[in-house]
């Protein structure tokens, strides 16, 4: 029950070897603790629930990144960006694809 609400937080947390070893009690014995364990259903639902979310939010950025690649030189002289300017960007967006994304809504700025 811990590991899958581990799953459920919104920072990083890590696993040890006890999360791994319940994963796969869990994995083997799935219908028994789904139909013993109310909460456990509840938060399996959420976790899918953020998966799903998560793959749309991902491939709605993946997208804008590859439309931001095939940007033409006409539209770039419209909006004032050099070509050099452009490459730039482009390079950088090679080593992070999200780089300059905004942020997701599974980890929110922290303005403290």
């Amino acid at each position: 029950m811990f590991t899958i609400a581990k799953l459920l937080r919104t920072g990083y947390v890590g696993f040890n070897p006890n999360d791994t070893a319940a994963i796969e009690e869990l994995k083997k014995n799935f219908k028994l603790y789904i139909s013993s364990d109310v909460l456990m259903v509840d938060y399996l639902r959420l976790l899918n629930k953020r998966y799903k979310r998560d793959v749309i939010e991902r491939a709605e950025k993946e997208k804008l990144v590859a439309s931001f690649m095939e940007v033409q030189d006409d539209v770039l002289k419209r909006a004032g960006v050099s070509k050099k300017d452009y490459d730039q960007i482009k390079m950088l967006m090679k080593l992070d694809r999200m780089i300059f994304l905004p942020e997701g809504k599974m980890h929110p700025k922290n303005y403290l």
